[in-house]
């Protein structure tokens, strides 16, 4: 849900078995625990930073509702991207506020494995 098409993708490694989920430069969406569900990794954008209570008029998320959707879905660990680097900490407390799993803040070059 965004002006641009914003999208949530779900990938499956047939090998090993491993789920990877996307959503970026996106709005949050209630139903998108369907498309993320059990997945090991969930990889959710955050660009309105820890949490936001006005208007949405740009059609993104808050690392709030990133944990809110990680926590709905099941998943086994979020990492957070596309937030204010300067709200990294706050960002990180807001996801865990709502999810119990592993909260990562990504940065420029960081390699993440889904173990």
């Amino acid at each position: 849900m965004h002006t641009a098409d914003g999208r949530f993708y779900r990938v499956t490694d047939n090998k090993t078995g491993k789920k990877i989920g996307f959503a970026g430069d996106t709005a949050y969406e209630p139903s998108e625990y369907i498309i993320f569900k059990d997945c090991d990794m969930l990889v959710h954008e955050c660009s309105l930073g820890a949490n936001h209570t006005g208007d949405n008029l740009y059609l993104h998320a808050s690392a709030e509702e990133a944990g809110i959707a990680a926590a709905e879905a099941g998943v086994k660990k979020l990492v957070l991207a596309h937030y204010p680097e300067r709200l990294r900490e706050e960002c990180a407390a807001a996801a865990a506020s709502k999810f119990n799993g592993e909260v990562l803040t990504s940065v420029k070059g960081d390699i993440i494995y889904v173990n």
